[in-house]
């Protein structure tokens, strides 16, 4: 029973982990459609961006 609890958990963190690195990645996308001449400056912000 406790090994449900565990692999439950383990789950949730994984999901809002993922969750966060897609939002992540939703904001790179709208960088990009938003100023495709700037592509240095996109760059640039990508390696700034943890993820």
């Amino acid at each position: 029973d406790n090994e449900w609890k565990t692999r439950y958990e383990t789950q949730v963190e994984l999901n809002k982990q993922l969750e966060r690195q897609v939002n992540i990645l939703r904001d790179k996308v709208e960088l990009i459609r938003g100023n495709p001449a700037d592509k240095l400056f996109i760059v640039r912000t990508f390696d700034k961006m943890p993820v």
